[in-house]
């Protein structure tokens, strides 16, 4: 059923999304730009309607069902757009096969669209970290409850969620497999993207014909876009919009094609309503276009149009949020805006945790809290020199860009960009190059300095580096198409590394070969690879179906099938551990929340025998009170579950 509600949710957005650009008269001519751009416009437009649903607490399947299914009605027409495009796209595979060195990168290009198409469908475990706490744990929230309402405890549940709307169709229907198949879609379809945008605006000169090929090539060996393909998180919808932004941006400045500014807007608008991070870009390219139409003079029509538009249809989740929070961007900007179950000294360490990433070190929170904004800009990971040397350490080493810089080998396999990047680039700053480079640099510029004086995580600059892709393929061709010994090189570079961007891939499949194949149960993988796993199906079995869990240490709840808050100290002020002075108080706050049972990670938290900080202090007296009962035992002697003691002192542990 996870498979079909997949199926059911693309056909609807592109169908119905590409019969509405029609009708509104803005479709683009080329097969492809009208139908990626109409499912587009359609994933946007169902994820509303599944928030107005949640919002009247009506998330029912029925009700998904039948708008999915007006949907596809309205657009049943737009299938012979689908077949020019499949059309399109064979005489394109035809023609690149013909080439026996280019038939050899389509063979790679298809393995490993097998393997991340295997790699999805794949039950999430311990490497898909934000599915498992916040994108498959909200949907599946949303859709146990029947509604979308604020998740307190979690201030990502405030951020734009287009994505989490699909995911929680697939949990009205199957659980984790649509959201799986969807995310690893949005990829398929960005490399798409990608090719169009090399093809149309770059296949000049030598190599030319071969630009989008490579342009692909890039992309699909980019280990941290590889690995995205197997998680349920959100990051390649934006992908998917900012590469649709760029094509039709590209198309408008360079082109002047009519309606393609608007058509940009909308690409944009689709990429804020999956991640906040779409600002960022709308922002950019909105302003160069004012900077296009002032030097060019052009009518200013299509930029309002286009302003327009990203505002109708990418600011309802921003407006949602101040609605809720009191911030259009909460938690950020809390000096500015303020929000509610956050504090000063919460937004204050969350700023010191984003800025903790990169080549360099910060000093302490509290010193970090005292100094100017700009100060706090200026020193350790980003003093002003290393904007410049940022490229190189960010491709030699990708480990301080990760979650956790002690993890190398984890961060070259997934976490990488690879080190194609910056050669290629760095090539085109010296050849004589097309237009649209130029101008994707100069976009590429200001989105480069966002990230690196914002939050130095390769993931976050994912979407941004993507607009890259085409001009690494462009560089890369230029190169191929070349005779002697720089032929040879680049040939040997790029065939050594498409073997090194396959090795993830097959490692996370050997591992998953016994689950694939039939030969184990998946419960099994899920044991051996995924340690909160144990506890989780402990609690979805033996608790009552009203349990509500409090973890700390642990915000992985989906496998719980139960509700949960996270309890630990800095999520939210759900939990005001100050003012508790005994582990009553911290026990009549469970109840106040209607909290049942408690879940302890002491691998994060620490042992509770040795805690020193207060909230876990406070556990450690409640158990000692008996207030907290613990229950089962778990071979990960990590987990502690406990449950709250509605009886007397007396009773006993049953």
């Amino acid at each position: 059923m996870g498979f079909v509600m997949a199926v059911l949710i693309a056909a609807a957005a592109l169908l119905f999304g590409t019969q509405l650009l029609h009708w509104l008269r803005v479709a683009p001519g080329a097969a492809w730009a009208h139908a990626l751009a109409g499912f587009g416009l359609g994933i946007v437009l169902i994820a509303y309607a599944i928030l107005l649903l949640g919002l009247f607490a009506a998330l029912k399947l029925i009700w998904v069902i039948a708008i999915l299914a007006i949907m596809i009605a309205c657009g049943v027409g737009q299938w012979r757009l689908v077949v020019r495009a499949a059309g399109a796209a064979r005489n394109y595979l035809r023609a690149t096969w013909r080439n026996p060195a280019q038939s050899v990168v389509l063979v790679f290009i298809a393995i490993w669209v097998l393997m991340t198409l295997g790699s999805a469908l794949v039950p999430p475990d311990s490497g898909d970290w934000d599915g498992l706490s916040q994108h498959l744990a909200q949907a599946w929230t949303y859709a146990h409850e029947g509604r979308v309402r604020p998740l307190w405890f979690d201030h990502h549940s405030q951020f734009p969620c287009t994505m989490q709307m699909l995911y929680t169709a697939g949990e009205l229907a199957d659980g984790y497999l649509t959201a799986r198949l969807l995310h690893w879609l949005m990829g398929m379809l960005s490399v798409v993207w990608a090719v169009l945008i090399a093809q149309r605006f770059l296949s000049q000169g030598r190599g030319g014909s071969s630009v989008g090929l490579w342009t692909a090539f890039i992309l699909v060996s980019t280990p941290i876009f590889t690995w995205l393909t197997g998680v349920a998180y959100v990051d390649l919808g934006s992908t998917f919009f900012a590469l649709g932004a760029l094509y039709f941006f590209l198309d408008w400045a360079l082109n002047r094609t009519p309606n393609a500014l608007a058509l940009t807007g909308l690409m944009l608008a689709g990429g804020m309503t999956v991640k906040m991070q779409g600002v960022a870009l709308a922002g950019v390219i909105i302003i160069a276009a004012a900077i296009l139409i002032i030097s060019q003079r052009r009518n200013w029509r299509d930029w309002g149009l286009a302003c327009a538009l990203v505002v109708i249809i990418g600011g309802p989740w921003y407006l949602k949020s101040h609605l809720i929070t009191g911030n259009p961007v909460y938690p950020f900007a809390y000096e500015v805006f303020g929000g509610k179950q956050w504090t000063q000294q919460q937004a204050d360490f969350y700023e010191h945790h984003q800025m903790a990433f990169g080549y360099g070190e910060l000093p302490d929170g509290k010193e970090l809290a005292q100094m100017s904004f700009w100060r706090k800009r200026l020193l350790g990971p980003r003093e002003p020199y290393k904007w410049l040397i940022g490229p190189v350490l960010l491709t030699i080493r990708p480990w301080d860009f990760a979650v956790d810089r002690n993890l190398r080998p984890q961060a070259l396999l997934l976490h990488w960009i690879g080190p194609l990047y910056l050669l290629l680039i760095l090539l085109l700053l010296v050849w004589k190059r097309p237009p649209a480079v130029g101008l994707v640099m100069w976009l590429f510029l200001p989105l480069w300095l966002w990230w690196f004086f914002s939050m130095q995580y390769t993931r976050y600059l994912l979407p941004s580096l993507v607009l890259l892709c085409p001009l690494a393929g462009y560089s890369l061709s230029q190169l191929l198409s070349r005779s002697g010994p720089v032929r040879a090189a680049a040939g040997t570079v790029t065939s050594l590394w498409a073997v090194c961007a396959l090795v993830p891939l097959v490692f996370n499949l050997i591992m998953a070969w016994p689950i694939i194949s039939g030969k184990a149960p998946w419960e099994q993988y899920l044991n051996a690879t995924l340690d909160v796993y144990e506890p989780s199906r402990y609690i979805a079995r033996y608790l009552p179906e009203d349990a509500v869990i409090a973890t700390y240490g642990e915000p992985r709840y989906y496998y719980f099938e139960r509700p949960a808050v996270w309890a630990d100290p800095g999520h939210s002020r759900l939990f005001v551990y100050e003012t508790m002075q005994t582990p009553e108080d911290l026990v009549n706050r469970y109840r106040e929340l209607g909290i049942t049972h408690v879940l302890v990670n002491r691998a994060h938290t620490g042992d509770l025998a040795k805690a020193t900080d207060w909230p876990m202090t406070l556990v450690r007296e409640a158990i000692e009170a008996r207030l907290l009962r613990q229950m089962g035992s778990f071979s990960r002697r990590q987990y502690l579950l406990l449950r709250i003691a509605y009886a007397t002192a007396g009773d006993d542990d049953s």
